[in-house]
């Protein structure tokens, strides 16, 4: 399911500062049914470039249509999300 701009204006709703973390997966499964969400701290994921970054998000589009998933900055490719919590707002 590539991500179509109404999936992605949801995300970028969903991980406004006023989001409040512990409600994040409850919303996210509201608002966008069906679509795979993966959540981890920052620091999980090393030098990885993030697609979008907000306050307290780090935003990573997975393509997960080979044998290995990869990241993507490609919404057209991208299967599922992987939302990144900051150590440090900004």
């Amino acid at each position: 399911m590539p991500l179509d701009t109404g999936t992605l204006a949801t995300l970028e709703e969903l991980l406004q500062p006023e989001a409040p973390a512990a409600e994040l997966g409850s919303r996210f499964r509201q608002r966008l049914p069906g679509l795979c969400v993966t959540r981890c701290d920052e620091s999980d994921l090393g030098v990885e470039t993030p697609f979008r970054s907000f306050p307290a998000f780090h935003l990573f589009l997975v393509n997960g249509n080979g044998h290995c998933w990869s990241f993507t900055d490609d919404p057209a490719r991208a299967t599922s999300v992987l939302v990144a919590k900051r150590r440090r707002a900004s």
